[in-house]
């Protein structure tokens, strides 16, 4: 999803509604389309299935879906954990309540 129109390539006619947060709050959520990317060797990656929402301050990314699109994906995980005296790092993980 992104709120910038100038970067489709190519958009379609059909007003899809709204889409709702997790906050809550809805924007319309205007048309699908298509964008250009840039990857890590410059060249040009045509994203299709781009929802342009109005109003939309940031850019929200599937990365499920860009999977299923047979993109490759790199991630890193940065964990910030104080040493304990035994030399052992003690990390704090669990799942957000819903």
């Amino acid at each position: 999803m992104t709120g910038r129109r100038d970067w489709f390539i190519k958009i379609d006619d059909i007003f899809h509604g709204k889409v709702r947060f997790v906050d809550d709050n809805r924007l319309n959520s205007g048309r699908v389309g298509c964008v250009v990317l840039r990857d890590s060797n410059d060249r040009e990656v045509d994203i299709d299935g781009v929802l342009y929402v109005l109003g939309l301050k940031i850019n929200l990314l599937s990365l499920s879906r860009l999977l299923q699109k047979g993109f490759i994906m790199e991630m890193k995980l940065t964990v910030h954990a104080k040493q304990s005296e035994n030399r052992t790092f003690q990390v704090a993980m669990g799942t957000r309540k819903h």
